[in-house]
This record gives structure tokens, C-alpha cells and sequence, in this order.
């Protein structure tokens, strides 16, 4: 007797576990599958739904909803406000309605009935659970019995590793929310963030795809966010409505979150509708906030005086309430971290506790966790949760070496392949588009067009982030025995990625006076160069600790003055940013940030230098290009870029602090400072001279938390300043 089709919430034959592990399609045949019987393991052909549990504790938002009973927000075009609650998408359990009434803080009795509460489950959605969990032997078992009792019927787990089944489930499995269930600050919360809409809905984002390569197919899902609002919502958006009103439209939001969203094999336009349309959440609004189209019309339209990341904040936080985490909000935590990066500072604590909450929802989503499999078929949602995982595992790296703290993802606990390199006009085309994209990607996953995307940036970025790690966990590590050869092999694979970057990401000195190259591309180009250098930067610092690797490499003297080198190209290249400031005016937030993570490490080395030369000669012996005076002029251009700052910058205390220093080391050079040749009484005598002028602003930035043992090398910014040591550095800097 043929077993009954085991089917998903939405209708769709079940498929078995190792085919939905693995992206491939599955015939369901029952008890076990012809795909598994062919690969010889029937052993694990297990059929597993997963259930979607709640915690009985959670006092909000109560209640659930059939599907002719749950709020949604419907297009208006009536002159007053009103909230539907007819159409919502299939629950996924039902209850029987319970016919009551319920109030707004106006005292306005709402027309639609309320369904009871649905009994809660016992246990609570985990998220992602690995195979030293608590539940992996349960899991083992539950497969065991099914495969007992022929596969026709399930047992409800946990959801396994590399599984998507109840990604973004609801807190508490309900969608319906009454408005005197929310707390007084959840709702005010919630009013707060919907005073705004008249804010929004006056602005306008261009349609499509965005050049940005930091935005991308984000501007579709914007855009389509937008549109919603300004239709669904448009009686909603009058600067005059009540709080009353608002605050039912806040309930149909909070239950909208509420509802589960479904990210297993939906095409971008199943996915966009869950958040789009009568779908609107908490997490659609919070993302109209993190786009610069919408944020400029407030300041165009006078409205500049909130602040969009406090609001992206209350959306986060609204969205945590009822629901326990989904792709988008996961992007939204993301983008905040950027925000504040932006707003804050690098080296603040907000931006990095933005961090760290990113970092816990990516790994509760099991994002860090996807294996890699020989018969990948990509889709949008497998392609999307790649993106993600890759733009953030960047940040950590990147925020690691500017700040000199231990990362939050180790390469060793992280197994997602990189992104394809699929343009974002089909990454959002459907899947159609998709499956002509990779007609066009070579066996690596590069593209063949030539065309660079939002894909081709994080892809050739994160590949430098994976040996990036590799050096900041032999740096930050207290185990200092790393061997000469390790290095090595390290400095040989950053050079293998810049050989394997197609010819569209390649830069040369010569991209900048070029005008036919379009600015993202430009950008990106110049941008994984001086990532690029600074890996060997990093790389050379370790080696200069292992005393320069002499006698351990079979040819130690053609490494004489290297981090001269790399430090002269990293400060050259990263000033043009500043002295071409007219062809990035859309990247002038990062400007700062490029000072002072890759400009300023390097301008330390050149500091050095110019106090105590590691050449004879006119030039440099390996770069006719490094003399006297180019040394001097890079670092006076970069003296030009750190004043060019502006005081109420985030970074713009460590710009000035940097600046003072390297202006003192000028200062010393063209004016005739002591030479190496006079007395060492005589230079201490005269650094005491000149110390109450050095002191404060070297106190106040760059001595503070760095002891002296650990001064010689690390990833903070005072790291590169070797002649403020006691025992080497000071020696010869006078004023």
C-alpha cells in the first residue's frame, strides 16, 4: 500500500531529509526515496517535519487567528483610517474563533472578532542546533523510529543542521494581536516609529537595481517596501491622524510580524510578498530606514532632525518581539551595524555591540553552517543567505583589525561557500534569470561578462577575509610560536587570490585618471587593492617579530625593506580617495574610515623611516619611487586627509590625535631634527625638552591600554609607532 505524500505548509510534497539537505529535488516515494536509493543510503532517508513551538511564558502578543479572522493591511482609499482583518496568507494551525471586542487607547471598538488563544506547544523553536547539542541524540532517534515505522509517518524535531524549516517563526505561533495586550512602552514603541509615515511615504527611490555595489538588489526590496506603504497605508500618512488609528494599525503590524515566514525555496517573489503588500512588518519599515533615498527626502523635505538609526533600532527591537528572526531582519542588523559604524564611531562600544548581535542572529539562523555540496542548484534564497553570511563575516574581520579585538566568527566554525557571482538584476529576476546566470559563471562561481556586481565585490573581499583571520588568530593568539614557513604559505595564498580575481576587479595605478571606468567599479577596484596590502602589511609585521625570517627562507634577502614597500603603496593609494574626493562624493562617509584603517597603519612605518632610514642612496633599492621626499609628501598629503576630517566626524579624535603625531615627525625632519650621530644623552635631553608638548594628545589616544610588551605589534593604530617605545622608539624624535 503506496504511504500517504507527506506535504508542507504550503501545500508542496514533503521532501525527505538528505535531498533538502542538499538543494537537490526528491521524488517522495515512500519509505524511501529513488535519489537515496541510488546513493546508497537508505539508511538515512527520513522524512522529518518540523513543528513550530512557542514558549507558554510569553505574555505577548496572545491569541491566533483562521484565515478569515487575522488582520492584515489592506489598500485604503477611503479618508479615514481603517485596518482590515479579512485576508492573511494559510496558518499554520487553526483554533476556533472566539467572537469578543477589543478597544484602542481612543476608546474605539474595532469591528473584527478576536479568535481564543491556541493551545502553545511544549517547547520553544531552538534555531540552529549543532551536533554537540542537546538535541542531536533526539534527532538520531526521532530518524530511527520513522525509519521503524515506514516512513509514513513524522516526528515532529527541532530543525536540523542546514535546514531552513522554521527560520523566522513566530514567537509564540499566534497572529493575532490584541492592542491592550502590548505593553505601554511596546506601544509607544510602535507609535513612535508610525508618526513617521507621512515621512516616508513622501519619499521616492529609483526602480530597479541600484549602481551602489554596497546596495544592490536591496533597492528592489526598498522600492517594493515603499510602494506598499504609500498604497496600502496612504490614509495612514496624514501628518493629522490620531494615535487611536495608529495604534490599530499597529496591531495588524505586530501580527504580521507574528506570522512565520517561510524561507525555505520561495523565488524573491514569494519572499518580497511576506513583507510587502497586506504582509507589512515591523522589519519592512526598518528597512525603508536604512535606505539613503528615503533618509534624504526627510532632510530635503526639512524632516533631518530625527535620527533614522534610532528608528531602524525601535523596528529591530519591535520585530525581536514577535518574531524570532528571519533573513531580513537579519539584514536589518546588519545594516545597523554600518549605521552606527557611520554615525558612532568604529571603536565605540554601540557599534560593536550592533556587531555582536548580528553576529548571534546569523548563527541562531544557522547561516554559518552551510555545507557545501557537489549538485548545488542555486536559488534566491540560498544565494541570499550566502550574501549575508559573506557581507558579515567581512565586517568581522574588518572591525577586528581596526579595533584589535578578537573576531566573533572563527574561519574554523564556518563552512558557507562563497556567493555566485550572479548580477543582481538577475539575482532578483526570478528563476528564470537565475538559471541563466550560471550559464555564465565559470567553474570557480566567477562571472565570464565581465560585468562586476555586488557578488563579485564580497566574493573576491571575503576570500581575503578568510586568510585575514588566519593572521589576526596568530596574532591575537597567546601562543606565539608561529613558524616562519606558516607565514609564508599564508603570504603565498594572498597572493593567489589578487592572481584569481578576473580582470574587472584588477586595479591599476593608472584607473584614476581614467573616466571611462564607472565609479563603483573604480571603487572596488582600489578598495580590495588596499585590503590586499594590507594583508601583507599585517603579514610583514609578523615576520619583523620572527626577525625578519633570516636564514629561514630561501631567499631572506629579497624581502629587504618590504613593509617600506607595502606601507608607501598603502598610504599612496589610500590618499587618492581624499585628493580625488570629486569622483567619490557618493562614498564620502567611508573616507574616514579608510584613513584611519589603512592610512594610518601604513603612515606609522613611513614615520619611521624618516627617523631612522632603512636605505643609502637617492632611492629606495627596490622602488625608484621611495625617496626622501616622496616619503614627505605622501605623509604630508595624508596630514591633508586626516585634517580634512571634520571635527564632529565619529573617528575625527583618533584623525586629530593621528595628525599631531605626524606633523611632529615632519616638524622634527624639515627642520633640522637630531641625526643618528649625535650623542644619546643629548637626544634624551631634548625629547624631555619637547615632551610636555607630545604628551597629552599621545596620552590621551594612543598610549592608553597598550602595554609595552604588546606595542611592538598589534592591530590598534598605535601599533605602527615603534619610536614611541621606551626602549627603541623615542630615541632621536625631538622638537
Amino acid at each position: 500500500m503506496t504511504a500517504t505524500v507527506l506535504r508542507r505548509r504550503n501545500g508542496r510534497p514533503q521532501a525527505c531529509d538528505p535531498c533538502r539537505s542538499r538543494k537537490v529535488s526528491c521524488d517522495h516515494a515512500q519509505p524511501i526515496c529513488l535519489r537515496c536509493q541510488r546513493r546508497r543510503q537508505q539508511d538515512r532517508c527520513v522524512y522529518t517535519i518540523s513543528s513550530h513551538s512557542v514558549p507558554s511564558q510569553l505574555s505577548e502578543p496572545r491569541g491566533s487567528a483562521t484565515p478569515s479572522s487575522r488582520p492584515s493591511v489592506r489598500a485604503d482609499s477611503r479618508s479615514s483610517p481603517h485596518v482590515s482583518s479579512s485576508l492573511s496568507s494559510p496558518p499554520s494551525h487553526t483554533a476556533t474563533p472566539k467572537p469578543t471586542a477589543s478597544r484602542s487607547s481612543g476608546g474605539t471598538t474595532t469591528p473584527a472578532s478576536v479568535p481564543a488563544p491556541a493551545p502553545a506547544p511544549a517547547t520553544a523553536l531552538s534555531g540552529y542546533l549543532g551536533s554537540t547539542s542537546y538535541s542531536a541524540v533526539y534527532q538520531e532517534t526521532s530518524r530511527s523510529l520513522s525509519r521503524l515505522q515506514g516512513g509514513g509517518s513524522s516526528v515532529p524535531v527541532q530543525p536540523r543542521s542546514g535546514h531552513h524549516v522554521g527560520v523566522g517563526a513566530s514567537r509564540n505561533g499566534t497572529s493575532s494581536v490584541e492592542l491592550t495586550d502590548l505593553s505601554p512602552l511596546t506601544r509607544e514603541m510602535c507609535l513612535e516609529v508610525l508618526r513617521c509615515l507621512p515621512d516616508i511615504a513622501s519619499a521616492s527611490v529609483p526602480p530597479g537595481v541600484s549602481p551602489d555595489l554596497c546596495i544592490g538588489w536591496v533597492s528592489v526590496a526598498v522600492s517594493r517596501v515603499l510602494h506598499s506603504v504609500q498604497t496600502h497605508l496612504r490614509s495612514f500618512c496624514d501628518p493629522d491622524v490620531d494615535d487611536a488609528s495608529l495604534g490599530e494599525l499597529a496591531r495588524v503590524l505586530c501580527a504580521n510580524t507574528a506570522r512565520p515566514v517561510s524561507e525555505d525555496d520561495e523565488d524573491v517573489d514569494a519572499w518580497l510578498a511576506q513583507f510587502s503588500g497586506e504582509n507589512l512588518r515591523w522589519e519592512s519599515l526598518g528597512l525603508l530606514f536604512t535606505s539613503r533615498d528615503v533618509v534624504s527626502g526627510w532632510k530635503s523635505a526639512g524632516r533631518g532632525g530625527r535620527n533614522p538609526l534610532d528608528y531602524v533600532g525601535l523596528c529591530i527591537e519591535l520585530a525581536r518581539k514577535f518574531s524570532d528572526g528571519n533573513l531580513l531582519q537579519l539584514h536589518l542588523l546588519f545594516r545597523r551595524t554600518h549605521m552606527e559604524s557611520i554615525g558612532m564611531g568604529d571603536a565605540g562600544i554601540s557599534c560593536w555591540r550592533a556587531h555582536a548581535e548580528t553576529v548571534a542572529l546569523l548563527t541562531f539562523l544557522g547561516l554559518h553552517a552551510e555545507p557545501e555540496t557537489s549538485s548545488y542548484t542555486p536559488t534566491f534564497i540560498s544565494e541570499l543567505r550566502r550574501r549575508l553570511f559573506a557581507y558579515i563575516y567581512n565586517v568581522d574581520k574588518v572591525s577586528a583589525s581596526f579595533q584589535g579585538r578578537p573576531p566573533l566568527l572563527s574561519c574554523h566554525y564556518v563552512s558557507p561557500p562563497l556567493p555566485l557571482d550572479i548580477p543582481d538584476e538577475d539575482f532578483v529576476g526570478g528563476d528564470e534569470a537565475l538559471r541563466r546566470a550560471v550559464v555564465h559563471l565559470d567553474e570557480k562561481g566567477w562571472n565570464t561578462t565581465g560585468r562586476v556586481s555586488t557578488a563579485t565585490l564580497i566574493r573576491a573581499r571575503v576570500k581575503l577575509a578568510y586568510l585575514k583571520d588566519e593572521l589576526i588568530g596568530l596574532v591575537l593568539s597567546p601562543n606565539k610560536h608561529t613558524s616562519v614557513e606558516t607565514l609564508w604559505d599564508i603570504k603565498t595564498r594572498i597572493h593567489g587570490v589578487l592572481a584569481e580575481l578576473p580582470p574587472a576587479l584588477r586595479y591599476d595605478p593608472t584607473d584614476i585618471d581614467r573616466q571611462d571606468i564607472h565609479i563603483e567599479v573604480l571603487y572596488a577596484r582600489m578598495l580590495l587593492h588596499v585590503e590586499y596590502l594590507q594583508s601583507l602589511f599585517f603579514l610583514e609585521r609578523l615576520l619583523q617579530r620572527h626577525g625578519n625570517g633570516s636564514g629561514r627562507h630561501p631567499d631572506p634577502g629579497s624581502r629587504d625593506g618590504e613593509l617600506v614597500l607595502i606601507s608607501f603603496d598603502m598610504v599612496a593609494l589610500t590618499v587618492q580617495f581624499w585628493t580625488h574626493v570629486d569622483r567619490f562624493l557618493g562614498k564620502s562617509n567611508n573616507l574616514e574610515w579608510l584613513v584611519m584603517n589603512y592610512a594610518a597603519p601604513g603612515g606609522g612605518i613611513l614615520c619611521m623611516e624618516l627617523l631612522r632610514p632603512t636605505f643609502t642612496g637617492p632611492h629606495h633599492p627596490r622602488n625608484t619611487k621611495i625617496t626622501r621626499s616622496s616619503l614627505i609628501q605622501q605623509l604630508s598629503l595624508l596630514v591633508g586627509f586626516l585634517g580634512w576630517v571634520s571635527p564632529g566626524a565619529p573617528n575625527a579624535d583618533l584623525c586629530a590625535s593621528c595628525r599631531v603625531v605626524i606633523q611632529h615627525v615632519l616638524d622634527h625632519t624639515l627642520n633640522g631634527g637630531v641625526t643618528s650621530s649625535q650623542n644619546h644623552q643629548e637626544q634624551r635631553e631634548r625629547q624631555e625638552d619637547a615632551a610636555p608638548a607630545l604628551d597629552q594628545p599621545l596620552s590621551d589616544v594612543f598610549a592608553q591600554g597598550v602595554d609595552a610588551e604588546n606595542l611592538f605589534f598589534g592591530f590598534d593604530l598605535l601599533d605602527t609607532y615603534d619610536w614611541l617605545r621606551d626602549d627603541m622608539g623615542t630615541e632621536g624624535l625631538s622638537m
